[in-house]
């Protein structure tokens, strides 16, 4: 089974790093992202702050590369996605203590390219022409749908537009003001 690998920006830019500080790194790099491409449990999974996370070791000394699995936004598909987070160097825990300024900076979905997209705009040497892609917004749960049509007197329609992080905002304001 082939996955879908998707980056970050962040790990956009950090794989433009290496491909403008070393080709053989960034080859050795593009073949571990084929790995991950063939099977996204590859790696060992980190654990702590960074859990649900997994790494794979790329070269001596250390470059990492961090990603994490997700499903499919469409709940009929069991698509496993790998949403590369960090490519970087391992020495003094560097690439760590940057993965856990990136989870703490960005969403569960952060915004992502295609690999092959990436790869075609490194080639090329187009990488302002990289396309961005839409995050498909995150659901709102169905739990929360019916407190916001129950409480808050919210049609269903109204619900339907809004993501899961605006339905739960607007659930927060209202306890507030209820209290």
């Amino acid at each position: 089974m082939k996955y879908e690998v998707r980056l970050i920006d962040d790990a956009v830019e950090d794989l433009l790093k290496i491909s403008k500080k070393d080709k053989g790194v960034l080859k050795v790099v593009l073949t571990r992202l084929a790995y991950i491409s063939r099977d996204v449990h590859v790696g060992s999974p980190l654990s702590g702050n960074l859990g649900g996370f997994r790494k794979l070791r790329v070269t001596d000394p250390a470059i990492r590369i961090i990603w994490k699995v997700v499903k499919s936004a469409d709940g009929s598909q069991f698509i496993e996605v790998a949403h590369i987070w960090a490519i970087g160097p391992r020495r003094d825990d560097e690439i760590y203590k940057e993965m856990k300024k990136r989870v703490k900076l960005l969403s569960q979905r952060p915004e992502t390219f295609e690999l092959g997209e990436v790869l075609g705009a490194i080639s090329s040497r187009s990488w302002g022409a990289l396309p961005k892609v839409a995050q498909p917004a995150q659901p709102v749960p169905s739990y929360l749908e019916e407190m916001l049509i129950r409480e808050m007197k919210l049609t269903p329609e109204e619900v339907a537009e809004i993501s899961g992080p605006e339905a739960l905002d607007l659930w927060t304001q209202f306890i507030k003001k209820s209290k």
